[in-house]
């Protein structure tokens, strides 16, 4: 019996044994684990978001005049803008909005004063700006300016001559300053961004070509642009200070520009040959 007890004790000794070494051979094997994180460790910053563009509610007002001053009533008023959301916002009075941007349209009281209110942000194509104003009257040059972004209210006066008309032979002076008109040659409805310019209606009695040339007694020389809707014989030729195109009987539109900033007093003289 005792010899059966101690052979007993043996077994549970060993069996002991072989439990403790089998833990430790599986321990051996096992992958060892990346340390914990320390709470020291500086945090990843998160990504800065870009700047949205600026966006703002802005109100534009302001008088269309003659050259003398006088003040024009019933002048139609077209303000350009892009939204400040993709489906165009509420605005006074209220707009027309495309995939290029918004239409506003107002006319002027009996004291030739206009004012809008509209929500728009920058447009990527004009830098600075959000958009422009253009005024438009039969029998009167048409005014247009760009409208600069990031302040508001903007006060946008507006001048509109009587349309300058002379015969081919004939000549003008046409005087270029800050707030000329910017130009639109290439097409009635694509301003040109860069120049400014002042327009010359000139008839040709018969077919001919038609030479129009400009001089500055301060030594400044012009572009010179027919505007793209005349009815032209041939193909215009543009130089600095001068151009030339054959032509039926008819009228034509010729634009004076210069880039924006230049301010200069200029001769134009015309020819039919």
């Amino acid at each position: 019996m005792r010899t059966t007890a101690n052979f007993r004790k043996s077994m549970t000794l060993v069996a002991g044994l072989l439990s403790i070494a089998g833990l430790c051979a599986c321990d051996s094997t096992r992958t060892p684990t990346s340390p914990a994180p320390s709470s020291s460790t500086t945090p990843v910053p998160a990504p800065t978001a870009p700047l949205a563009p600026t966006a703002l509610r802005y109100r534009v007002s302001g008088r269309v005049t003659d050259e003398t001053g006088t003040r024009l009533a019933g002048v139609f008023v077209q303000v350009h803008y892009i939204p400040d959301r993709p489906n165009g916002a509420p605005s006074t009075p209220s707009s027309k909005c495309s995939w290029d941007g918004c239409l506003l349209n107002v006319l002027t009281d009996a004291d030739g004063f206009f004012e809008v209110e509209l929500n728009a942000q920058s447009d990527p194509r004009l830098p600075g700006a959000f958009g422009y104003v253009y005024a438009g009257w039969p029998g009167y040059q048409g005014d247009v300016q760009i409208l600069p972004d990031g302040a508001t209210p903007i006060t946008k006066n507006l001048r509109m001559p009587p349309l300058r008309r002379i015969d081919a032979g004939e000549s003008t002076t046409v005087t270029l300053a800050a707030d000329s008109p910017l130009c639109w040659p290439n097409d009635e409805d694509l301003f040109d961004w860069t120049r400014r310019c002042e327009v010359v209606h000139v008839t040709a009695r018969t077919a001919g070509t038609l030479v129009v040339e400009a001089r500055a007694a301060g030594g400044g020389v012009p572009g010179i642009y027919f505007g793209a809707s005349g009815n032209y014989a041939g193909r215009p030729v543009s130089n600095p200070g001068i151009a030339s195109v054959a032509v039926p009987a008819g009228t034509f539109s010729v634009f004076i520009g210069v880039s924006s900033g230049i301010a200069e007093k200029f001769e134009v003289f015309t020819s039919l040959r």
